[in-house]
């Protein structure tokens, strides 16, 4: 998606990414709404029959000669726009320009600090501006991105926590009891659903957090106390029974 992106920044084009789960007449309509030339999808789709699929059009891209002169647009042109999730009514698009995606980029850099040598885990969809914000900061300062498709839910993790507070030391202790879990699906808040038990009915978590130092009457009492010490997180304990 990132070469696509670029590719069509340098046509001298505009670059609308919609999300790849958008259903075909969605992205009909918007590339009417628009007088798009051209839809581009990842790989074939039967219900985009015109479309371009990168799987088909690349190879033959690839054996065209090498004497592309890309353009060269005003900054202040259209260079991207993206439509929003639609949460409070129909998505809409925001025009975004040259000028304002090296402004944002300048911004980035200057808040995350980011170094030529780092590595950077990008999860978030180009058709969001926290993915594409993120690349575009990377290439400004020549670091790697690394882009996922997308964190998928695996399992739902629950438990039932009682959370202890202390002013010294901003110290927090929880202990967490009935931990349990079953396979990702959309009904999370569905009732009935069968819960896998992770823990023995005896067993209880307990987490210890603190700043600068943890106060001498809190690790006196929790040394006191039998237990197992683990590194591993709650939602790794889950998962292992998924």
């Amino acid at each position: 998606m990132n070469g696509l992106h670029n590719g069509i920044q340098l046509l001298g084009a505009t670059f609308v990414p919609l999300e790849k789960n958008t259903p075909s007449a969605r992205m009909q309509e918007i590339a009417q709404e628009l007088d798009a030339r051209k839809i581009v999808s990842l790989t074939a789709r039967e219900d985009l029959a015109d479309a371009w699929d990168l799987a088909t059009i690349t190879p033959a891209f690839m054996a065209m000669a090498d004497d592309f002169v890309p353009a060269e647009p005003d900054p202040d042109s259209l260079s991207e726009i993206l439509f929003t999730t639609g949460t409070t009514g129909k998505s809409k698009g925001v025009m975004v320009s040259y000028t304002n995606q090296v402004n944002i980029a300048l911004a980035g850099i200057e808040t995350t600090n980011i170094q030529p040598d780092n590595v950077w885990l990008i999860p978030t969809p180009m058709n969001h501006a926290a993915g594409l914000r993120k690349v575009h900061i990377a290439m400004a300062v020549g670091s790697t991105s690394c882009l996922l498709e997308g964190f998928r839910p695996k399992c739902l993790v629950d438990y039932d926590r009682t959370a202890f507070v202390c002013a010294d030391g901003n110290t927090r202790i929880t202990l967490d009891e009935n931990l349990r879990t079953r396979p990702f699906d959309t009904r999370l808040f569905a009732s009935g659903q069968a819960m896998i038990p992770v823990l023995e009915p005896d067993q209880v978590i307990l987490e210890v957090k603190f700043d600068d130092f943890l106060p001498g009457h809190l690790a006196q009492a929790l040394s006191d106390i039998p237990k197992t010490p683990l590194a591993i997180s709650k939602f790794a304990m889950c998962l292992n029974l998924i």
